[in-house]
């Protein structure tokens, strides 16, 4: 796992470092390794949207088109909107709603319009045409849906994971297809990403 997260450390995604480590059937060879990063030639979103992550850019602007439109979970009519994208109405037990309007309207978060290869799909293109049947993957994060399907395609038996995934279906998927879903034991993930912090 510390070789995965490693390999975390050269991504400049501005929203999550991932790292990925394949290795063979007894647990001992590594066969490839990846990070999320924008496609070779492309730079980072760092460098291209100012500092923006681009999906949450396409998110914002939608959203900001979508007006006005009425809070979901309060009622609250909104004619105008901008960051943080939280609504500032009441609910009828005279609370604050908070209704984070990106997750409440794109609860996938945008993951389908990333413009980065994931660390496990790099991974996995790495192999360079070896066999990943029965392989295990470690990740520092669960895979999302996209990755998914590249892991049971690609045969690998067993994910292990430090950091969980909000997207259920990406859990679904893999068990369904037979791959065995592991947290990685011995660290918390926040005691882990401590120790394992990338120096400045």
């Amino acid at each position: 796992m510390a070789t995965a997260v490693s390999q975390s450390h050269a991504s400049q995604c501005l929203q999550r470092k991932v790292g990925a480590l394949i290795v063979d059937e007894e647990n001992r060879i590594p066969l490839s390794v990846g990070y999320n990063e924008n496609p070779i030639g492309m730079e980072s979103c760092f460098s291209l949207y100012d500092q923006v992550c681009y999906k949450n850019r396409v998110i914002e602007s939608r959203l900001e088109k979508m007006v006005p439109f009425f809070c979901p979970d309060c009622g609250k009519k909104h004619d105008k909107i901008g960051p943080p994208y939280v609504c500032d109405g009441t609910t009828d037990k005279k609370q604050p709603c908070r209704c984070n309007f990106r997750r409440k309207f794109f609860p996938s978060r945008g993951i389908e319009l990333c413009t980065a290869i994931h660390a496990e799909e790099r991974a996995i293109l790495s192999l360079g045409g070896r066999n990943a049947n029965g392989c295990t993957i470690y990740v520092n994060t669960f895979p999302c849906f996209q990755c998914a399907r590249q892991i049971v395609n690609a045969r690998i038996k067993k994910v292990v994971y430090v950091e969980a995934y909000p997207i259920e279906e990406a859990v679904d998927f893999l068990k369904t297809n037979h791959v065995v879903i592991e947290p990685f034991e011995g660290f918390k993930p926040r005691v882990f990403n401590q120790v394992f912090r990338q120096v400045e």
